[in-house]
């Protein structure tokens, strides 16, 4: 293909733009946009005289048409509401509680395996899951330079409505600590007899936690004769969530497990010293209280003298998660694509996650990973 045909080469995001007019695709720009606001940036309260300058306004509003405007003085107005825009999005980092992140991630409904499903979360290392590593009160970022850069000059619209959607998609949610949302029930044993529990179990609810799972906690004298348990653990998980806003929205709960040297997940965890995705809650909407996460079993070691090799594991049995995370997404797993064909909704999704993981690599860490490998 000549460097000519390539350049004309109808993409089918280059199709949907030709398909629309101007003034339509103005509409699904604010469309987007309000989705973002209501989601990402939710009931804040200012002073009157903040609330002017922070007041969502559409773009169809702000490009007031005069006669004699050039493309330049629309790409002015666009750039003014950018940076408005990503300038309270990157600030969702800082809602509802610290160490929150603006997230990439989209869910592929489309797939069965858990870790095509949840492509660069489930099987991720722990500092490779999607996310806009940003700072608080800036509109900068790497993510868009190329835009500004195009604002800069008088170029097509068509051009900035493209790269005007690939970031509004950027911006999917939020990924928050679980702590501030979930508790733990716990059933604990402190005996043992070797690593086979014996007695009465002790029962516990913990507020404000995050380690769950089933495991033992396993320990020997310095000759190796005596490796017994110390503890056996079974803890359940409950999602307690309180939403900032009033619009629809999906939960996903994921773990990161303990690299425990006797692994087993029991059917609940499938990786070690990595992040799992335990729960999706599906669309809701309010105030939400998930099932107990988890599985009531105990645990018992299977070959405690196995433990007189240990390395660099963690001295325990069985799995637990040591950190949470949620992901707050919108119901279907993404905002919606109104410019695409209802019929196409699905597969669209899905499509847009691989072509924004190739055009913005650093937010999508774990993705990159697999494909460098």
């Amino acid at each position: 293909m000549s460097e000519t045909e390539k350049e004309f080469k109808l993409t089918r995001f280059n199709r949907y733009l030709a398909s629309h007019s101007w003034l339509e695709w103005l509409d699904f720009i604010d469309k987007m946009r309000e989705d973002h606001y209501i989601f990402l940036w939710p009931g804040k309260q200012f002073t009157s005289a903040q609330e002017e300058a922070y007041k969502y306004k559409k773009l169809k509003d702000l490009l007031k048409i005069k006669k004699g405007w050039l493309i330049a003085d629309h790409n002015h107005i666009i750039d003014e509401m950018l940076r408005r825009d990503f300038l309270l999005f990157n600030m969702a980092k800082d809602y509802p509680v610290n160490q929150v992140y603006a997230t990439p991630f989209v869910p592929d409904y489309s797939e069965l395996e858990k870790t095509k499903r949840y492509i660069g979360v489930h099987g991720a290392e722990y500092k490779s899951l999607p996310h806009i590593n940003v700072t608080p009160w800036s509109w900068d970022t790497i993510n868009t330079d190329r835009l500004y850069h195009l604002l800069g000059y008088p170029t097509p619209s068509g051009v900035i409505f493209h790269e005007l959607c690939d970031l509004y998609a950027l911006y999917n949610g939020i990924m928050t600590p679980g702590r501030a949302s979930c508790d733990t029930v716990s059933k604990v044993y402190t005996n043992h007899n070797g690593v086979t529990p014996t007695g009465d179990y002790g029962e516990f609810y913990n507020n404000y936690d995050v380690n769950f799972g089933n495991w033992q906690t396993i320990t020997w004298d310095g000759n190796y004769k005596d490796i017994r348990a110390t503890r056996t653990d079974n803890v359940q998980l409950k999602i307690n969530y309180k939403p900032e806003f009033e619009a629809p929205y999906r939960l996903i709960l994921i773990g990161f497990t303990r690299n425990s040297f006797e692994f087993d997940g029991l059917g609940v965890a499938d990786f070690a010293n990595k992040w799992n995705v335990f729960f999706d809650s599906g669309p809701v909407q309010g105030e939400y209280h998930s099932p107990l996460i988890g599985t009531d079993q105990f645990y018992i070691c299977k070959n405690p003298e196995a433990f007189k090799n240990i390395t660099n594991q963690h001295t325990s049995a069985g799995w637990m998660v040591e950190d949470c995370r949620l992901f707050v997404l919108p119901p279907e797993g993404h905002f919606s694509y109104d410019y695409v064909p209802e019929e196409e909704r699905e597969e669209w999704a899905s499509y847009m996650v691989k072509r924004l993981h190739k055009k913005f690599p650093k937010c999508y860490p774990a993705i990159t990973q697999q494909e460098n490998q």
